[in-house]
């Protein structure tokens, strides 16, 4: 049903989203509080070039993902020499201003109401999901390959400790480089899709609000694992779709479910799941490792 492809759509939108915020802050340790912002510039040039301009999607989804590049260029170049919770703050930061000129230019970005009439790519949700889930593909394996090459070894160096990395000889701002501009780049194609799939972009997708939502479906799948917060965008979403029956109780039971899960699989549900296929399958007899018997 329409209902459920829509849901299911979301859920794979919000599953690029951790997938890209996941391959670079998942491995480097690197907080990015601000990882809305190339989505939602991407989103924005795309809504801009297609309802303001009349370009074809075929012209604005690829400017949109470049002007999302070119931000983290910008990003990359002025933060990413900062550490610890100053970077976290300094990625947080960009973002506001950003929501400030979609005010201050309200004519032709929408101001609060953003902006309206971007033309679907399909008329049938059916389709849409297909791309997008051909997308969720594609980025999901990409950033698998990515951080099981060198750039995701030295990525984990960088989390085991930066100071290390650089005694080591590791250029650790060339890898952040490079990983914070793979990383903007898959969020930044499912925001300029999303623009055609909703037919409009307002500003709240630049609060820092949906770079939280972000960071608890990457933390609730299991961070550092690519697939585990695509898992938990997926769980998060549809549990959110379902709880809307529930009116009032909605917000206390999706956040109470929230607070469970992080108390009890601080390390994401994909973790103990895969523990248990782990030990399901494992021979009894078999040795534990190098020192088993």
């Amino acid at each position: 049903s329409q209902p459920v492809t829509i849901t299911l759509l979301y859920g794979a939108t919000w599953g690029i989203y951790t997938v890209g915020y996941d391959m670079f802050s998942g491995f480097s340790g690197r907080v990015n509080l601000g990882y809305a912002m190339f989505p939602a510039t991407a989103a924005y040039v795309t809504a801009v070039l297609s309802a303001r301009l009349k370009f074809s999607p075929a012209i604005s989804i690829p400017a949109g993902i470049g002007a999302a590049l070119l931000l983290a260029v910008l990003v990359g170049a002025l933060t990413l020499r900062i550490t610890g919770i100053y970077f976290a703050l300094s990625t947080a930061i960009i973002p506001l201003a950003l929501f400030q000129l979609t005010h201050v230019f309200g004519k032709f970005l929408g101001g609060e109401e953003g902006i309206w009439g971007v033309p679907p790519i399909f008329t049938d949700p059916r389709l849409d999901l297909v791309v997008i889930l051909l997308i969720l593909g594609v980025s999901m394996c990409f950033a698998l390959w990515y951080v099981r090459s060198k750039a995701g070894l030295v990525l984990r160096a960088i989390q085991g400790g930066e100071l290390t990395a650089q005694a080591l000889g590791l250029n650790t701002f060339r890898f952040l480089f490079v990983s914070l501009l793979a990383s903007s780049m898959i969020g930044a194609t499912a925001g300029a899709y999303l623009a055609h799939f909703q037919m409009l972009v307002a500003p709240e997708i630049l609060h820092i609000i949906t770079t939280l939502q972000i960071i608890t479906f990457a933390q609730i799948g299991g961070p550092g694992t690519i697939v585990g917060p695509v898992v938990g965008s997926f769980l998060l979403v549809n549990l959110n779709e379902y709880l809307r029956a529930w009116t009032d109780l909605r917000l206390f039971v999706y956040f109470a479910t929230l607070v469970l899960l992080l108390r009890f699989s601080p390390d994401g549900v994909l973790v103990p799941v895969a523990r248990a296929i782990r030990r399901l399958f494992l021979r009894p007899d078999a040795p534990s490792g190098p020192g088993g018997s």
